[in-house]
């Protein structure tokens, strides 16, 4: 038997992984039930099938409009808008990661796939 009295401060070596304690739970709650819509709509990760970036970039833009004009609700899902910008910033970081075909964005056109800064060429 283990005398835990004995034992007050175990050690755990995780310094080095990644904190997911400091991700906050109402966030990933909402985008849970975005993507949980998006499956319903659509199919289970349809997503991970690829859109363009500039198409994820116009729903996330589109999404941070209605916020800005006051429109806080998506009137399509009725979830918040905000919670559909997470998800939006979720597919255009996976995307943006692994998938360097799906980058149609105006100053990547003639330069290699990869491209994802915004400095032109001289």
């Amino acid at each position: 038997m283990v005398n835990y009295e004995k034992h007050s401060s175990a050690i755990k070596y995780d310094s080095k992984k990644l904190r997911y304690e400091l991700v906050d739970p109402l966030a990933i709650e909402g985008l849970t039930k975005v993507l949980e819509f998006g499956a319903n709509t659509y199919a289970v990760d349809n997503w991970r099938g690829g859109f363009s970036y500039s198409r994820i970039i116009g729903a996330l833009e589109r999404h941070l409009i209605a916020i800005k004009r006051g429109e806080f609700i998506d009137s399509e899902s009725n979830l918040p808008h905000i919670d559909h910008v997470g998800a939006n910033w979720m597919f255009l970081s996976f995307f943006m990661k692994k998938r360097p075909d799906l980058n149609d964005l105006w100053y990547c056109q003639g330069q290699k796939k990869e491209c994802i800064t915004t400095t032109s060429k001289s």
